[in-house]
């Protein structure tokens, strides 16, 4: 594996799971699952124009609240049509203040398309347009969401006015899904805008006959257009193309359908094997397999059988490295026993075969451990540290790192990784607005990396935040005189899971489902509740009902003061 010195601000996206999922599996089945995103494949880039990827950089703002702000100011405007100029009534307008936390405060249009957002801080805000009909989102003034928009800034005791928008209806792309030999088709369609990389998907789904989709809402331009499913058989862009490079653009005019974009998938070929070398439940473990000459394609293999035995589906023709990862405890591993992909063995596929014997046994990990703190109030819990694997491989004009594992700190700041195989990493922490690589550097190129020897742990990796205010994480974490949070369940899961807790004493209760950046995904409970036990249902949506990627996201439970956080992971 080639070390690569990192030269620019590196952003890094979770890989969660762009795929269809038709039905909830058995726990106990080894789930199939082709992933856009997933927790093991992270990219590390600067800017990239490819399939799969949304950069999302550390120092952008984010939302962390979804309320009125208790100030004094307003803004206010109209929303209408740009054909016409007739008003639009429903539509949601977010203005968020830039500032870190930041809160996320929301209205509506009126019959008229009149909107007004009060109770405003004085600052600097950005205001977008959101909406589930057929026009496309956008920014003040008039910008798609993907550009920089405009700010719009407001006074005390005053109302910024005329802060419109025009909205353009969107165009669409539409088609059907076949899947060879079966009666049931089934897979999510996704396509991505060449020049701003914004994503749009949808699932397709058919009995019997052939899948039809169409995907809404598209800003005029062009996209690359592919299919993923879980059901073994091969994805490809669209006319058959196996990459983004070759994929065939579609142009998508202003309020019009591009149709006829078809797909006839065909089934590929399965790699299966055993993971030995682990106590207890296999329901944490994962194997996945990478297209060793364009790792853009790849397939899992998550919550394993009890007997250790996994299957990898849907593959193309061609060699296949293979990874699996344990539990807390239990090293990574590439196969044959390799701790890297340039060692990794490749396993030759011919669709629609089956590879068997593609064994692992893993050994007992390493770990790195340390504190998190801040200058100004001593220990801080609830943050994310993340350790990245430091042998990076070169794909176009990316930097991948295939393995990276997050743990959260406790209420003393402590945290501890383990599962690591000897090598070096670079380690990183995350609070809500800042991000402290290892030691206390502001850029992956300046950090310094840590070495791990399996299976002894490394210590003292610590870091210090200089600001309290907005680099703290959550100060404070469960009190058994408070609450009881209990593990989601199921876990992992697909489409649903539930949320239980107990409530030793009344008081206002938030509970909140945040993704691995710490961005608030959606706010499930924010009321006055009584002593008494809770189950609270969240479908894997976020604030807009729209579906969310698989991938690990984290439910955050605070009464009164009193906080605690627990991870869970999504499947589809």
């Amino acid at each position: 594996m080639q070390k690569t010195k990192l030269c620019f601000w590196l952003t890094w996206v979770l890989v969660a799971g762009l795929c269809a999922c038709i039905r909830a599996s058995d726990k106990d089945q080894v789930i199939q699952h082709k992933m856009e995103r997933n927790k093991s494949f992270i990219l590390l880039q600067e800017k990239v124009k490819k399939p799969l990827f949304s950069p999302l950089g550390f120092d952008q703002k984010r939302p962390k609240a979804f309320r009125k702000a208790g100030g004094t100011g307003a803004i206010s405007g109209q929303v209408t049509q740009a054909s016409g100029g007739d008003p639009i009534e429903g539509v949601t307008i977010r203005a968020e203040q830039l500032t870190c936390p930041s809160d996320d405060i929301i209205t509506y249009s009126d019959s008229d398309g009149f909107y007004i957002i009060e109770g405003l801080p004085p600052g600097n805000y950005q205001v977008c347009i959101e909406n589930d009909s057929d026009f496309v989102d956008i920014c003040w003034d008039n910008k798609d969401v993907w550009e920089t928009p405009d700010t719009v800034e407001v006074f005390v005791d005053d109302t910024t006015e005329n802060i419109d928008f025009s909205l353009r209806v969107g165009g669409r792309i539409a088609g059907v899904v076949h899947l060879q030999g079966s009666t049931i088709h089934s897979a999510t369609v996704y396509a991505y805008n060449t020049t701003s990389g914004q994503v749009y998907s949808i699932l397709a789904y058919g009995m019997g006959e052939d899948a039809p989709y169409i995907i809404k809402r598209l800003p005029e331009g062009t996209y690359k257009v592919k299919t993923t499913n879980y059901m073994g058989y091969i994805d490809v862009y669209y006319n058959n193309q196996s990459s983004w490079e070759t994929a065939n653009p579609v142009s998508v005019p202003e309020g019009v359908t591009t149709s006829d974009i078809d797909f006839i998938l065909s089934p590929g070929g399965t790699i299966q094997g055993t993971i030995s070398g682990v106590k207890g439940s296999f329901q944490d473990l994962i194997v996945i397999g990478y297209y060793a000459s364009n790792p853009e394609w790849y397939s899992i293999a998550w919550g394993l059988k009890n007997d250790g035995s996994y299957q990898l589906m849907g593959l193309r023709n061609g060699g296949w490295k293979i990874f699996a990862y344990g539990d807390t405890s239990k090293a990574f591993e590439w196969y044959n026993d390799k701790g890297n992909w340039d060692e990794a063995d490749s396993v030759s596929v011919t669709a629609p075969q089956t590879v068997s014997g593609i064994d692992f046994t893993l050994e007992m990990g390493g770990s790195i451990s340390g504190y998190v703190y801040s200058s100004e109030k001593g220990p801080l819990s609830g943050c994310n540290v993340i350790a990245y694997e430091s042998d990076l491989y070169q794909w176009g004009t990316s930097t991948l790192a295939f393995w990276a594992k997050t743990e959260t700190t406790s209420t003393d700041g402590s945290y501890k990784i383990g599962g690591l195989r000897t090598g070096d990493y670079y380690v990183v922490a995350m609070t809500e607005c800042d991000v402290i690589w290892y030691d206390n550097q502001s850029t992956p190129e300046q950090a310094d990396l840590v070495h791990v020897d399996m299976p002894d742990e490394t210590s003292g990796i610590n870091f210090n935040f200089p600001s309290a205010v907005e680099n703290q994480c959550d100060q404070q974490i469960l009190m058994p005189s408070e609450f009881e949070l209990s593990q989601n369940y199921p876990n992992p899961f697909n489409p649903g899971t539930e949320i239980q807790y107990t409530l030793r004493r009344p008081g206002q209760v938030i509970l909140q489902i945040y993704n691995l950046l710490g961005q608030k995904v959606k706010t499930l409970i924010n009321e006055y509740q009584s002593p008494g036990f809770y189950q609270v249902p969240w479908d894997g949506k976020n604030e807009e009902e729209e579906k969310v990627g698989s991938g690990i996201y984290f439910y955050r439970l605070q009464v009164n003061n009193v906080s605690q956080t627990r991870k869970m992971i999504l499947l589809r």
